[in-house]
């Protein structure tokens, strides 16, 4: 093999190597989407206005139990999916980035 064969064997490898990682970021990679009602979870991630909150020692359990409670108690949050809108609600308040 020569070298210009392989260096062009090298320069394929790596370009393949990019659109697998590609494809895995676009489709989600884990992001834990699956199952999210968009427009539920975007509703809850937003029910603060964009408010800034503290940080919270709370487990994410009990975070989720608060943002249920809230769901009750926001108007109008009871037209979208409730558990993406905990999700949602949940994801502000430990301050993770929208999975959205």
């Amino acid at each position: 093999m020569t070298w210009q064969q392989r260096m062009s064997t090298s320069v394929l490898l790596g370009v393949v190597a990019l659109l697998v990682i590609a494809a895995v970021a676009v489709q989600g990679g884990g992001s834990g989407t699956a199952g999210l009602d968009e427009s539920a979870y975007k509703a809850g991630y937003d029910a603060f206005g964009g408010a800034y909150l503290p940080g919270s020692d709370e487990d994410r359990e009990a975070v989720e139990a608060r943002c249920e409670l809230l769901w009750a108690e926001v108007p109008g949050a009871d037209q979208f999916e409730k558990e993406s809108w905990v999700t949602g609600c949940a994801d502000y308040v430990e301050d993770m980035d929208s999975r959205f």
